[in-house]
C-alpha cells in the first residue's frame, strides 16, 4: 500500500501493516480501520478471535507478535494452521515460468510475463527454503512458545486455503490482482505430508501448554494424499482429543497396517467423552473395505451430529444407532458402502432407534454390489439425483420405507 501525497509516497507491504496493528491497543486499531479500505481489511482481523500459524517465518512472527500483545493474546480462541506447501525449488526463472504455464494451461487465467515472474520466482525460492529449515523443528518450538501465552485457545483448524485470507502474511504474494502465479499446493507428490505435519506441530504445542481444545477440524483437502496419516495418531495424541466436543477429520488409511491404523485413530477419537459433533471423511481408492470400525464402537452420550463418508458394517452401525438414540439428531451419510446388510434393513433400524431432525443421504451402495449405487428411479435429469430425499423424508416423518416400494434402483457406476 502507498501512503503520502503525490510528491512523497512510501510503499508499506500489507504484512508490515498487519504486524504494526498487532502491537496496537484495540482502541488504536479501531481508529486505524477508519483510514481506508485497506486499513479496514487488515485491522479488522485484530478484532476477531483467530490467529494464523504455519511453517513459514512470516506466519510464526505474526503469532509471536500476538502472543506478546497484552490484550490480543487473551482474546484469541481459534488458531488456524496454514497448510502451505511448495513442491520444490526452481533453478531458474525460466523453469518457474514453464511450470506455471503447464499448471494453468487449461484454466484460461491471465498469466504474468517471464519478466514479471522474476520477483515471484525469487519469493518462491525464499519461502521454500524457509519452510524446509523451519520443519526441522523450529516451527514446533516457536509456535509452542507462542501458545504458552495464549491461554484461551479452544479451537484448532488445519486449513489448506488460509493463505487466501487477507490477514495471512503471505496473501499479497500468492493472490495477485491482475494475474495468476504458482499457488502453494497443500501436499505435493514430492513434498511433506502437510496436514499431518500441521497436526503434529499443533498437538505437541497445545499439549505442552496444557491447552484443552473444544474442537479440531480441517478444511476439505485438495487431494486425497493431503489427509491425515494414521501414524500421527499416537498415545500422546489422546490427550488432545480428550476434551474435544467437535471433530472434523479427513482420513488417509495406511493400507498395509489397517488394524493398527484403526486402533490408533479409534482410540484417539473414542476418548472424547463429551463429543457433540463428529465428521469423518475417507476417500476410498480401489476395493471398498470397512475402515476404522473401532470408531463406531465408542459411546458418546452427548453426540448430536454425525457425518460419515466411510464404509461401515451393518451390525456395528446398528448397535451404534441403538446406543445413541437419545442424543443423535443430525445424520449425514454420503459415499458410504454398507457391508453385512442392506440399506433397506438399516433404514428401518435408523427409523426405529433415532429421533432425527436433520438428515442427508446420498451416494450409497451395499454388498455385493460394489460397482452400483442406489439412485432415484428416472431421476437422472433431476438436480442432486444421487441424493435420496425420499429416504430422508422417511426418517424424519415416517411413512413407507422407500427401499421397499421401488422408489430407488441400483445403477452401475
Amino acid at each position: 500500500m502507498e501512503l503520502g501525497n503525490s510528491d512523497k509516497r512510501i510503499h508499506i507491504p500489507a504484512e508490515t501493516l498487519s504486524l504494526i496493528f498487532s502491537y496496537q491497543s484495540l482502541e488504536d486499531v479501531r481508529i486505524a480501520r477508519l483510514v481506508c479500505t485497506t486499513f479496514y481489511s487488515l485491522a479488522s482481523s485484530y478484532f476477531l478471535d483467530t490467529a494464523i500459524a504455519g511453517s513459514q517465518t512470516a506466519t510464526i512472527q505474526r503469532i509471536e507478535a500476538i502472543a506478546k500483545h497484552a490484550v490480543l493474546r487473551t482474546t484469541v480462541t481459534t488458531v488456524v494452521y496454514s497448510v502451505c506447501s511448495l513442491s520444490g525449488e526452481y533453478s531458474t526463472v525460466s523453469d518457474y515460468y514453464k511450470d506455471m504455464r503447464m499448471r494453468h494451461r487449461y484454466s484460461g487465467k491471465q498469466l504474468p510475463t517471464i519478466e514479471q515472474c522474476e520477483r515471484h520466482w525469487i519469493e518462491y525460492q525464499r519461502i521454500y527454503k524457509d519452510q524446509v529449515e523451519l520443519q526441522k523443528g523450529q516451527d514446533k518450538f516457536r509456535i509452542q512458545n507462542a501458545l504458552r501465552h495464549m491461554p484461551n485457545v479452544k479451537h484448532l483448524v488445519l486449513s489448506g486455503t488460509a493463505w487466501k485470507l487477507s490477514s495471512h502474511p503471505l496473501n499479497t504474494m500468492w493472490c495477485q490482482p491482475d494475474y495468476t502465479i504458482i499457488e502453494p499446493n497443500t501436499d505435493p507428490d514430492n513434498g511433506p505430508q502437510q496436514f499431518s505435519h500441521g497436526f503434529n506441530v499443533m498437538s505437541s504445542a497445545l499439549l505442552s501448554s496444557n491447552i484443552c481444545l473444544s474442537s479440531l477440524s480441517c478444511t476439505n483437502p485438495t487431494y486425497t494424499s493431503d489427509s491425515f496419516r494414521s501414524s500421527y495418531f499416537t498415545e500422546n495424541s489422546q490427550g488432545l482429543f480428550r476434551s474435544l466436543r467437535r471433530i472434523v477429520l479427513y482420513l488417509s488409511a495406511d493400507f498395509d497396517q489397517t488394524p493398527l491404523s484403526d486402533n490408533k485413530v479409534g482410540q484417539c477419537i473414542s476418548v472424547a467423552s463429551k463429543l457433540e459433533a463428529l465428521e469423518l471423511v475417507f476417500e476410498p481408492e480401489g476395493q471398498r473395505q470397512i475402515m476404522f470400525p473401532r470408531i463406531l464402537l465408542a459411546t458418546w452420550p452427548e453426540l448430536y451430529h454425525l457425518k460419515l463418508e466411510i464404509d461401515i458394517d451393518y451390525g456395528v452401525f446398528t448397535d451404534f444407532c441403538q446406543r445413541h438414540g437419545n442424543s443423535l439428531r443430525s445424520l449425514h451419510l454420503e459415499n458410504v458402502h454398507l457391508f453385512g446388510g442392506t440399506w433397506e434393513m438399516l433404514l428401518q433400524v435408523m427409523k426405529d432407534c433415532l429421533h432425527l431432525t436433520k438428515v442427508c443421504l446420498g451416494t450409497l451402495s451395499e454388498d455385493p454390489h460394489q460397482d452400483r449405487l442406489w439412485e432415484r428411479r428416472n431421476g437422472l435429469e433431476e438436480q442432486d439425483w444421487q441424493r435420496l430425499s425420499e429416504a430422508e423424508e422417511y426418517l424424519l416423518c415416517g411413512g413407507e420405507n422407500p427401499f421397499r416400494n421401488n422408489t430407488f434402483q441400483l445403477v452401475s457406476l
